[in-house]
C-alpha cells in the first residue's frame, strides 16, 4: 500500500549566483520555500508568504519532493540554496528531498525554528538571519536562543544580520553577545532593496564591520541585477 505523496509547498526555483553571506559569488540552484513564522516590515520577498497581498494560488506550487529533486537535478549547479519565507517551517518533507539529492547544500533561516537532528547534520552550511526590533517582530517571536544555540553547536553556521545604520549595528552587536555567537563568523549586511540603496548604505555598514571584526556582505543580486526576481 503505498502512502500519500511527500510535499512541499514551493515558491520559486532558479539557478543563479548566491548573492549574499560567506558564500557570495556561488554558481546554486535555489529552492525558496512558502510560508514564514515572521512579518518583517523591510521584506523583500513578501511574495513567499503575505497571502494577503499576494494570492496563494497564484504564488505557490505544491509540489512532490520528487519533482523539486528533479528540478534540481536539472539545475545542473553543484551548490543547493533553500530559501524561504522560513523554510524550517516545511523541515519535515526539506529532510526528504535532501535524502533524494547528493550535493553540498546551504539552508538560509532566521533562526526561530529548532532544526531537526537529521538536518543538522545533512546540511553543509546554515546562513542565520536573526532580526532586529525594526522587523517588527515582538523579540520573543524573533530571537529564539534554543535554536541559534543549535545552529551555532553545529560547527556549520553564520549569523547574517541585515542593518541600516550604526544604531541597527549596535543592535546586531548585542544579539551577537546574547547568542554568544564567535565573531569570525559573523556577517552585516545593508538593509538594501535596490542597487542604490546598496552603494549608498555599504560605506556605514563596511566601517561597523571593522570596528567590530565582523564580516561584510554584501548582496550581489541588487549590484547584478538591481533586485530582479530569479536571476
Amino acid at each position: 500500500m503505498s502512502g500519500r505523496a511527500v510535499e512541499l509547498e514551493v515558491s520559486e526555483l532558479f539557478a543563479s549566483l548566491q548573492g549574499e553571506g560567506p558564500n557570495a559569488g556561488t554558481p546554486a540552484f535555489f529552492v525558496r520555500l512558502a510560508r514564514c513564522n515572521l512579518r518583517c516590515r523591510w521584506c523583500d520577498t513578501g511574495y513567499a508568504w503575505d497571502f494577503g497581498r499576494h494570492r496563494f494560488e497564484e504564488a505557490v506550487k505544491v509540489m512532490e519532493v520528487g519533482e523539486v529533486a528533479k528540478a534540481v537535478r536539472r539545475g545542473h549547479q553543484p551548490n543547493l540554496v533553500i530559501t524561504g519565507g522560513e523554510p524550517l517551517l516545511q523541515q519535515d518533507n526539506l529532510v526528504v528531498l535532501l535524502a533524494e539529492l547528493e550535493r553540498d547544500v546551504e539552508v538560509e533561516t532566521n533562526g526561530t525554528v529548532l532544526p531537526r537532528a537529521e538536518l543538522l547534520g545533512r546540511v553543509e552550511r546554515w546562513i542565520v538571519s536573526p532580526k532586529l526590533s525594526s522587523s517588527g517582530a515582538p523579540e520573543g517571536a524573533r530571537f529564539r536562543p534554543e535554536a541559534l544555540q543549535a545552529l551555532r553547536q553545529s560547527g556549520r553556521a553564520w549569523l547574517k544580520i541585515v542593518v541600516l545604520d550604526e544604531t541597527e549595528a549596535e543592535e546586531a552587536e548585542r544579539l551577537v553577545d546574547a547568542a554568544g555567537w564567535p565573531r569570525d563568523k559573523v556577517c552585516l549586511m545593508p538593509r538594501a532593496l535596490t542597487r542604490a540603496e546598496l552603494r549608498e548604505r555599504s560605506p556605514l555598514v563596511a566601517r561597523a564591520c571593522l570596528a567590530r571584526h565582523f564580516r561584510f556582505s554584501t548582496r550581489l543580486q541588487l549590484e547584478l541585477w538591481d533586485g530582479g526576481r530569479g536571476c
